[in-house]
């Protein structure tokens, strides 16, 4: 069965800002444009989310999954990023606010995936690989 991207079902947009990088930087996802940006100080590069990205991305942004980092408390206390670390946010057209989360470490979180899966699919990419992005 082939899932369509569904505004009311999946998160719609989504950010991840860098903090504490040599130069910090910004992913931003946005499935109305089915695109993945990455906006450096003084360069951006855009890509279209291709339709067998879209089949693995889907499954990973339900808005459901993400809803539970609301009330989760953060509890980063020996981290592997030591000084730097991602600032996420998402939005879903489900009525629910704006979910903002820090991402310090990576174990099996809903926003961690999503920041796994876009380096899986960008990272090998000339002009991301030519930034030495730390993920």
């Amino acid at each position: 069965m082939h899932e369509e991207f569904n505004p009311e079902i999946h998160i719609c947009k989504f950010g991840f800002l860098s903090f504490g990088f040599k130069e910090n930087y910004k992913i931003l996802g946005n499935l109305y444009l089915m695109e993945i940006s990455f906006v450096f100080p003084k360069e951006s590069f855009g890509f279209r989310i291709q339709p067998e990205q879209l089949e693995t991305l889907l499954p990973l942004i339900r808005w459901e999954d993400f809803k539970q980092l609301r009330n989760q408390k953060t509890t980063c206390q020996h981290g592997y990023r030591d000084e730097y670390f991602f600032q996420f946010w998402c939005l879903s057209e489900s009525g629910y606010p704006l979910i903002r989360e820090r991402v310090d470490e990576f174990f099996n979180l809903p926003h961690e995936k999503l920041l796994d899966w876009i380096r899986q699919n960008f990272a090998d990419n000339k002009k991301i690989r030519k930034k030495q992005m730390l993920w």
